[in-house]
């Protein structure tokens, strides 16, 4: 290495600055929120800007309230979750935060992932200096640290674990990259901390390990395959060691550890990739992070110019000409980011150290060129401010507000105010953590446990259009649940569709017509006592449960075709929302649903006089008050709605 391109504390302070950049950039929108406060904060404390975070943040608040038990008893009423053990890291240092200093949990939970995000420059500064010295570090740092859709996804408030998604699984192939480059004994410390990089970012982003061990395990691969040439005793002792570890873990975790993690990686593709998920529709269909993201639009969200990114591109096939085994280590980042393209544009955020690393190159090639030097690198100088300005520029004025406002946070501490401790709140599962941290009540859905089926159950209360079925529905569910209604497919033969059509009918007839409803059916396909079943449809309530209800669901589409979701015909009903009437948070947050999925016997005028009947439509558009079963606790001029739902019992 040239003297030139040793490590200086001029690349300490110009390593300082651009982390201190991005940091602006993910912080400046806190202008924005002190000009409109009545659209970003509740009782002089911020809200998150997106609807994941406050699952991270209620286990923060459990951890420092010493109330993180096994089970969840606040999440998939009635089945109930375990909790993750141990617990998740963002969780676990926003709760230490809390603890050593005088921030609440609110602002660590918006300000972290800013922090936490600005520090990308660090990994992509590393790699940088590996593929082209001083200049590629320099400018990988910045563009990468930059990149729109990264700190979109970092930016304040936005509480996920994306914020490190990207920095862990480059520190780590820098790790090994270190491991592979080095010729004395610090390599095997560099392969150390590789490891080290992986159990942390297990912990991180406990709800994809199966993407973590694929983000690390690969570069370390690539570095033992392509590079490692040690002398044969010191070959034997290595792989010994490692051999030890291997099987250390394994017994620990479990010699099936293997196989799950394969088992999980076919989960997720199926989910993002929208494939066949059984009886009931794969929910990734409805959710707009897991569709994918066009051409154009990946460019635009991760270079902001075509001519930058082809810059990039260029940048990419220069170093795999010139340095083809270094640009090995890219290949995971390459296929997350071709996944965006064709499933799920969460995986977006893994272009930007391609796109960061290919400009960093590019860069340093023009930087290099030896012909009429001044000019060329003042030229590339200029270029570069220019374009940098370009970017801060489109951050600042990218004034994001939370997307929950906080009249709707309103409503859901009104439910910690005006019901038991012990009522379940039945809520679309988009506000099931945003209702466990701020109403400290349980749900039945959320965005971790929503099955196709459990979201199936979660929509069709609000989907049907008699009360009646709906209440008696809401209570069945809450205390039978999942396993009850497979109990009940179980008792009729199997037949899923006909169980489902059945208990439908059932619970809208009332418990005074069950019996003879089932003494009507071929009792050689139903087992069990006719009065023990309807006995079964109609439980006591062991909990009261409330009914919370928005002005968001007007305009969203997901969860009325989740709610008519038919097992026969494997489809449901979209309703076509006003499109005026949809704000960007619901664009933001669905996406189309495919024609063969979609009822096709009716049109939209009979799909929309369905909608207008329905029950969310009649308590919440129409404003009626029924006579029985729902009967409201807060349904006046506010964006929300609070009904008690009491269904039949038997005996009644």
């Amino acid at each position: 290495m040239e003297k030139s391109n040793q490590f200086a504390v001029k690349d300490i302070l110009m390593l300082l600055l651009i982390v201190g950049v991005g940091l602006w950039v993910r912080l400046d929108n806190l202008i924005t929120w002190y000009d409109f406060p009545d659209a970003a904060f509740i009782d002089g404390q911020p809200l998150l800007t997106n609807f994941d975070g406050y699952y991270y943040l209620r286990l923060a608040r459990d951890l420092v309230e010493h109330s993180y038990t096994a089970t969840d008893t606040l999440r998939a009423v009635p089945d109930y979750w375990p909790r993750p053990f141990p617990p998740p890291l963002l969780s676990y240092v926003i709760a230490k935060l809390a603890q050593v200093t005088l921030f609440s949990l609110d602002w660590i939970g918006v300000t972290l992932p800013a922090v936490f995000g600005a520090l990308l420059a660090l990994p992509l500064f590393g790699l940088g200096w590996i593929y082209g010295g001083r200049v590629c570090a320099y400018t990988a740092a910045l563009s990468g640290v930059l990149s729109h859709y990264h700190v979109f996804r970092t930016q304040l408030g936005w509480l996920d674990t994306d914020c490190l998604n990207v920095f862990f699984p480059l520190a780590i192939t820098l790790s090994f990259m270190g491991f592979a480059l080095c010729r004395d004994w610090k390599r095997y410390f560099y392969f150390f901390l590789g490891g080290l990089g992986y159990c942390l970012f297990i912990l991180w982003w406990d709800q994809a390990t199966q993407v973590v061990t694929v983000l690390s395990v690969i570069p370390a691969v690539l570095a033992l395959v392509f590079y490692y040439r040690p002398s044969l005793r010191e070959g034997i002792v290595f792989v010994a060691i490692l051999t030890a570890v291997i099987v250390l873990c394994f017994s620990f975790f479990g010699w099936g550890t293997l196989g799950q993690v394969l088992a999980r990686i076919f989960s997720l593709y199926r989910y993002v990739s929208k494939g066949e998920s059984g009886l009931f529709p794969n929910i990734g269909v409805t959710v707009a992070e897991q569709g994918p993201v066009g051409f154009m639009e990946a460019v635009d969200l991760t270079a902001d110019s075509f001519v930058v990114f082809i810059f990039a591109v260029i940048g990419i096939f220069v170093l795999v000409w010139q340095q083809p085994r270094k640009a090995l280590f890219l290949i995971p980042y390459i296929l997350l980011a071709l996944f965006s393209l064709f499933f799920a544009r969460r995986f977006l955020l893994f272009l930007t150290p391609v796109f960061a690393i290919g400009f960093g190159v590019f860069v340093f090639r023009v930087w290099s060129i030896s012909t009429m030097r001044t000019m060329v690198r003042g030229a590339t100088l200029v270029l570069l401010l220019i374009i940098t300005a370009g970017w801060v520029h489109r951050e600042y004025s990218d004034g994001f507000l939370p997307q929950m406002r906080p009249e709707l946070i309103a409503g859901m501490r009104e439910l910690e105010i005006s019901t038991p401790k012990d009522a379940v709140v039945w809520a679309w599962w988009s506000y099931g953590y945003a209702l466990n941290y701020h109403a400290r009540r349980p749900t039945i859905n959320d965005g971790q446990v929503h099955s196709g089926e459990r979201t199936v159950y979660n929509g069709l209360p609000l989907a049907v259009t008699n009360f009646r079925q709906a209440a008696n529905f809401i209570q069945f569910y809450t205390v039978q649940g999942k396993r009850g209604l497979h109990k009940w497919y179980k008792a009729v033969g199997g037949e899923w569709a006909k169980g489902y059509a059945l208990a439908l009918t059932i619970l809208g007839n009332g418990p005074e017509q069950c019996g003879a409803f089932l003494d009507s059916q071929d009792r050689a396909l139903l087992t069990g006592d006719a009065d023990k079943w309807c006995s079964f449809f109609f439980p006591v309530p062991e909990k009261p449960v409330y009914l919370f209800i928005n002005d968001h669901l007007r305009s969203s589409t997901g969860w009325y075709w989740m709610g008519t979701w038919d097992i026969g015909r494997q489809q449901g009903i979209l309703r076509n929302a006003i499109e005026s009437e949809v704000p960007a948070m619901e664009e933001a947050r669905e996406q189309r649903i495919p024609v063969l999925l979609q009822r096709r016997d009716l049109t939209r005028k009979e799909s929309e006089t369905l909608f207008k009947k329905s029950v969310f439509a009649r308590l919440y558009i129409d404003r009626h008050r029924p006579d029985k079963y729902f009967f409201p606790i807060q349904v006046d001029t506010k964006p929300y709605q609070i009904w008690q739902v009491k269904g039949d019992m038997m005996g009644q």
